[in-house]
């Protein structure tokens, strides 16, 4: 097979499974207002240090996602608002989020977000209880050799880099391929879901939470996406306690067909 065939077989095997993927858009009611969240501490929401973050979740038959995506596409929301979302799905056994935002969050946005979860989880689970947090680029992830496991792993997500992942991830196949180190039938969805996920060290997310009135994942981490669960939310500013549950209630009626 020459250079050109295999370059359209593995192009065409990328494009099938990125088109396939699903989106479930759902919409669930229930208010819950934010108060001052640009000012402080007072960015918590009324009367959380009252609540036990592990039971105001909680319900019978509730399933749990393993990687929760959050895709903030409004103009403008706030870093608080996501550190409580993250906070508060911690608490019931989620350990692995990634962050997505139409704008680039800087360095001290990032380190802002590290900062607020953290104060968060250390005033509700008392600060011997407190998990170590990474907050990083799902391009760069945090080298932890010699240092603790970390315990609640933050992907930030940017604009372009689903899209750079699977570039990259093209030209290596394409390097073996020219090298003779590897067979273009070996192309296949599960090789190139293998590769992804040494490169990134993530699990592929099962639930995400999508803010904004923009109809699309915009450019989000199309490959992972395939076997997600999509639940929407008008706004990221009024999404507390309650609406959180509810979106869990919808993510754990879903049963997962898997493309059957």
């Amino acid at each position: 097979m020459d250079s050109h065939s295999w370059l359209l077989h593995i192009c065409h095997t990328v494009i099938t499974f990125v088109l396939s993927i699903g989106s479930y858009w759902s919409s669930f009611a229930s208010k819950f207002q934010f108060q001052n969240v640009t000012k402080g501490l007072e960015w918590l929401p009324t009367g959380y240090y009252t609540i036990p973050v592990a039971d105001e979740l909680g319900f019978p038959g509730m399933k749990t996602p393993f990687h929760l995506g959050l895709l903030a596409l409004e103009d403008t929301y706030c870093l608080a608002s996501l550190a409580l979302v993250v906070s508060l799905v911690y608490s019931i056994g989620t350990k692995h989020f990634s962050v997505y935002s139409k704008k680039r969050l800087t360095s001290l946005e990032i380190l802002d977000l590290e900062k607020k979860i953290r104060h968060i989880l250390s005033n509700k689970l008392g600060s011997s209880n407190c998990p170590s947090v990474s907050v990083h680029n799902i391009l760069c992830p945090k080298s932890t050799k010699g240092e603790e496991a970390v315990e609640l792993n933050v992907n930030i997500v940017e604009p372009g880099d689903g899209t750079k992942m699977l570039v990259d991830v093209t030209k290596h196949i394409g390097h073996l391929i020219r090298r003779g180190q590897l067979s273009t039938s070996d192309v296949t969805p599960d090789y190139i879901d293998k590769v992804l996920r040494e490169r990134v060290q993530c699990p592929d997310p099962d639930m995400v939470l999508k803010f904004g009135s923009v109809p699309s994942t915009c450019g989000y981490l199309p490959w992972q996406l395939r076997l997600t669960e999509i639940i929407s939310a008008p706004s990221l500013r009024d999404f507390g306690v309650h609406k959180l549950q509810a979106a869990l209630k919808v993510f754990s009626k879903i049963e997962g067909r898997f493309g059957k």
